[in-house]
């Protein structure tokens, strides 16, 4: 299934107290397949399509339908249209239904599917070859063609966008579960809102085991910390599928990462003495100690918070088990044990709550099948080199809780990598984005890949190749099929792609103008794309040295004196564009050789003194 279209006669965002922000108004309608030509005639009510001859069939690779980019000058409306494109792409009914709207789909099987919601009815002009369907779905049930919508979407905000950080921001996440967000701010937001989730305190709405919760809140204090925790376990579980040119690009992230365990009374400080002493004695009775292996920390970390949380029920029983066992054991059928003991002995007590239920126990459930297959695995706590028989088994072990969103090995688990610069994490977490949502958010074939300022903190060598690397990956899922849509401020991406393929916006008050240029982008000289495509009316050079240079010249034309030769001389030397550098020289030589002569004629004419103080009134 792919996007061919979509049309709105407007765009209303909301602020979180849910005042009216901005109102766009769309003219035109946005075509994301480049091999289809639609225009859809509002005042007739018709709709225009025809398929392009020209186009090659899988131009970027097997696997991609089509790459498209937006661009326009600052303030246009990128990323708003960006979000827009992403929110009504995922479903097919507009979230606003009172709302006119227009979307166009090409099915498996070639055929077209128009959904819409107009005041008037719609008709189809254009290539009558193609096999179109027109559903109005003012007077259609929407839900039931939503429930056969196969079409996944993933939004990439490649930017720290201080709106989301606020609740403002552009992208609002719909109902549907075929849209999945990447967005470092907001994950902000979200870790710090429900942060007891990650520990299973919450049953439902009404209750809530309070001895959790604090617990969680003195182990995750630092959410911008969890936050970039939940960053790297992305970055480390991707590694293995990047391109290897990639890759080795970026051998400081994808090299090796150092894996750490939490320390269980870590997080209660000098403010918690007493409590902090209680908490080191338990360590200590049930034998706590540090280990070199990650499997049997994590079984030490489990039952240390089951006797935290419920020692009245298993305290004794976990206390004589380490006890009896000095070696790094993991015994599965002890596990067993605790589980079936905390399930009776809390159905006795009449706790209040079914304890099965608490997402904690359930965790704890859960995390049995890892410790059975990891059970005699030597996964130790310290540096890995991903490439390494070990790495590549760790790495198996974290895919293995990650498909169980095992959120208990999850929270013990610390990861640690090398510094490296902002383009380069930038870069990485694109592919760690695509990998997570591809192998665990999503089961449809057929995705939609937003991405918002896909050059953002990228070098210029990286922008060149970034679109390449990007195809490469995409390629190499076999069952799957892409649509990739971005904005970008650069003229170097912008080179790799036809020009049938950029959607170019104006904004005009609270209207955004798509608008067309009888140019081609493909291979085409770069400072000429910045001039065409990204309104550089004014040149390319900074707005300083413009300044100094327009001096320059009015002082060679006689019309300034307010800068000196001295200055003009140093400015004309130190101009590195050689056309323009040999021109002022050569007027300048030619202004002070006339200087001179002139100087010479008026002292043969009238004499040295005279000559002097005619000049010196002239300054």
């Amino acid at each position: 299934m792919k996007l061919i279209y979509f049309w709105s006669k407007d765009c209303h965002k909301a602020n979180i107290y849910g005042r009216s922000r901005n109102d766009f108004e769309f003219n035109d309608g946005f075509t994301l397949l480049s091999c289809y030509i639609v225009e859809f005639l509002f005042e007739k009510g018709q709709i225009y399509i025809q398929k392009r001859d020209s186009e090659i069939e899988c131009f970027y690779g097997k696997n991609i339908n089509d790459v498209i980019a937006i661009v326009g000058e600052n303030g246009a409306g990128k990323s708003t249209v960006l979000s827009m494109l992403a929110e009504e792409s995922s479903h097919i009914h507009y979230a606003g239904r009172e709302k006119e709207y227009i979307k166009i789909f090409e099915e498996a099987d070639g055929s077209i599917t128009v959904y819409y919601y107009l005041n008037r009815k719609l008709k189809f002009i254009g290539d009558k070859k193609l096999a179109v369907k027109l559903i109005n779905t003012r007077y259609n049930n929407h839900s039931s063609h939503d429930s056969e919508f196969d079409l996944s979407c993933i939004f990439i905000a490649n930017n720290f966008e201080w709106r989301d950080f606020y609740g403002l921001a552009l992208f609002n996440k719909n109902k549907s579960d075929n849209i999945i967000e990447y967005n470092f701010a907001k994950k902000i937001v979200q870790l710090s809102l429900n942060p007891e989730i990650s520990y299973g305190a919450e049953l439902d709405e009404n209750k809530t085991l309070v001895l959790i919760k604090s617990y969680e809140k003195r182990m995750e204090e630092n959410i911008i910390e969890r936050v970039a925790l939940y960053q790297i376990r992305l970055l480390v579980m991707s590694m293995r599928y990047i391109p290897s040119k990639l890759r080795h690009e970026l051998s400081d992230i994808y090299g090796s990462f150092n894996v750490g365990i939490k320390v269980f009374s870590s997080a209660f400080n000098m403010w918690d003495d007493e409590q902090l002493k209680e908490l080191i004695k338990l360590e200590r009775n049930i034998n706590y100690r540090e280990t070199r292996y990650i499997i049997y920390a994590c079984y030490q970390f489990i039952l240390l918070e089951t006797c935290y949380f419920f020692e009245k029920y298993v305290g004794e029983m976990i206390e004589s088990h380490f006890a009896d066992n000095k070696e790094e054991i993991v015994d599965i059928e002890f596990l067993n044990c605790i589980i079936e003991k905390l399930k009776v002995e809390s159905i006795k007590d009449e706790l209040g709550y079914d304890i099965t239920q608490l997402n904690w126990y359930q965790q704890l459930v859960a995390s049995l099948h890892i410790f059975e297959k990891y059970n005699n695995e030597r996964l130790y706590i310290g540096n890995y080199t991903f490439a390494s028989s070990n790495g590549k088994r760790f790495l198996e072990f974290l895919s293995d809780i990650f498909s169980q969103d095992n959120k208990f090995f999850l929270r013990i688990l610390t990861f640690k990598y090398y510094p490296s610069s902002t383009g380069e994490n930038a870069l990485a977490y694109i592919f760690a984005y695509i990998h997570d949502a591809i192998n665990y958010r999503t089961k449809n074939k057929d995705i939609l890949i937003f991405i918002d300022e896909i050059d953002s903190a990228l070098h210029p060598r990286w922008q060149q190749t970034i679109l390449w690397y990007l195809l490469e990956y995409l390629n190499s899922f076999e069952d799957y099929h892409f649509q990739i849509v971005f904005t970008t401020h650069s003229p170097i991406i912008l080179s790799d792609l036809t020009d049938n393929r950029i959607i170019r916006l104006k904004r005009d008050k609270n209207k955004i103008k798509i608008f067309t240029k009888e140019n081609q982008t493909f291979g085409a000289n770069i400072m000429r794309l910045y001039y065409d495509d990204f309104f550089m009316d004014n040149g390319g050079i900074g707005e300083f040295v413009k300044k100094k240079i327009k001096q320059v010249v009015d002082y060679l034309n006689g019309k300034d004196n307010n800068i000196s030769l001295t200055e003009v001389q140093y400015i004309i030397d130190h101009i590195g564009e050689p056309t323009v550098k040999r021109q002022l020289k050569q007027k300048l030589n030619e202004l002070v050789s006339n200087k001179e002569q002139t100087l010479i004629e008026l002292i043969q004419e009238i004499g040295v003194q005279e000559a002097i103080e005619r000049l010196q009134k002239r300054k």
